[in-house]
């Protein structure tokens, strides 16, 4: 049946190339975006905790007081930390549930407590990286603190933790 002047519209043919070449490529794109999300949750977590670390050094200056950073460890992992100052607590970081999964973190401090004194220093093993997520993409971040300054510093590479 020939079209009649003036209709326009799309054959099933079409349709059926145009939908093939949107899943060819839906599926091409997939796995980078996957990767994406893995990389981006790793990245977020290290700058929210370099954050946070400098946000509870600059309370112990202002209050004169220590503040304690702690790391809640699960099965060898780092799933989280505590702020807090004496026996109050400021705030906690929970990893989301489906961090594990894609990032995994750790401490190698001693103890896993971070204690700011009221000068900003830090009682601590010095230079020793005090949290490393790594994905499983092969690329890390490290957060390492100065012990006598206090200074977060945030380093990027590959490897595991």
């Amino acid at each position: 049946m020939r079209p009649v002047a003036g209709e326009h519209g799309f054959t099933v043919l079409e349709l059926v190339i145009v939908v093939t070449l949107i899943a060819a490529l839906t599926m091409i794109v997939l796995p980078g975006l996957r990767g994406y999300a893995t990389t981006s949750a790793m990245q977020t977590t290290a700058r929210q905790f370099v954050s946070d670390l400098r946000t509870a050094q600059e309370r112990a200056i202002g209050q004169g007081a220590q503040v304690d950073v702690a790391f809640t460890v699960s099965g060898g992992a780092v799933t989280g930390y505590t702020v807090k100052q004496g026996s109050t607590v400021l705030w906690t970081v929970t990893f989301p549930s489906t961090f594990p999964s894609q990032v995994h973190a750790t401490s190698s401090w001693p103890g896993n407590d971070i204690a700011f004194e009221a000068t900003g220093a830090v009682t601590g093993p010095g230079s020793t990286p005090a949290l490393c997520v790594d994905n499983t993409a092969g690329l890390t971040n490290t957060v390492s603190i100065t012990l006598t300054t206090g200074r977060a510093a945030l380093s990027s590479g590959t490897g595991t933790c």
